[in-house]
């Protein structure tokens, strides 16, 4: 199916739907929007005009367009890894008009160092894989792998090119489970980023407990409880 006006080609295997005041493109596999995602994007607080935002895995760019909505003047870039993500991804900003407002690139983060300069970035986000590499199933489809399971950068790594890319006085904002709570602040010890606001999920997930988490230099830790967003 073509869409009218964007020259943009459906897929027998893609869908698409209302997200707030845009369109998102998804495929019937692979990476999908959910609840854990809405949540994350409505966690990140208000972002001073200009502010430079990075989204480590932007997945098809849901939180992209989420943010995009919210604030008219950021300067956001995407990274996400995995091929036909990043060509749905590409398909959401052009449907949705953002090609001058988002910057996408379809490369490894771990391959950052080399890209940006350190603290190039006023906010990280990130919806870390929940499976610690070598545990757990791996999913058959590669997309939904790559999304699920540490198979293309460890916590550790994450840690330690966020606190590159945010520097000294950055935020960087998670979603993750609660089981991995303490391995999470062990490596912010190590990068020296503190922990500030965390929100435990109640109920978000059957399967697991997650939590929210915004971090940086100079944080205080806070904790609160709250129920899950399940809408945009």
């Amino acid at each position: 199916m073509k869409i009218a006006n964007k020259n943009i080609e459906l897929q027998d295997d893609e869908s698409i739907y209302s997200l707030g005041s845009f369109s998102l493109i998804h495929g019937k596999t692979g990476q999908q929007l959910t609840s854990d995602t809405v949540s994350l994007a409505k966690f990140i607080p208000f972002l001073q005009q200009n502010s430079r935002v990075i989204e480590l895995g932007t997945g098809i760019g849901a939180i992209v367009l989420m943010l995009a909505e919210r604030f008219r003047d950021l300067n956001i870039t995407g990274i996400e890894i995995d091929n036909p993500t990043f060509q749905i991804s590409k398909k959401n900003l052009k449907i949705n008009d953002l090609q001058d407002r988002v910057a996408l690139l379809n490369c490894d983060w771990r391959s950052l160092y080399g890209k940006f300069p350190r603290g190039s970035f006023d906010c990280l986000i990130a919806n870390p894989p929940y499976k610690k590499q070598g545990t757990g199933r791996l999913s058959p489809d590669s997309s939904r792998a790559l999304a699920r399971s540490e198979v293309a950068g460890t916590l550790e790594e994450l840690l330690k090119i966020s606190a590159y890319l945010i520097g000294s006085t950055g935020r960087l904002y998670f979603i993750f489970p609660l089981e991995r709570l303490v391995e999470l602040f062990e490596e912010f010890a190590k990068n020296k980023i503190s922990p500030g606001r965390l929100v435990i999920l109640d109920g978000l997930n059957e399967k697991k407990s997650l939590f929210l988490i915004e971090a940086g230099a100079g944080c205080s830790l806070s904790v609160e409880v709250e129920k899950p967003s399940l809408r945009p």
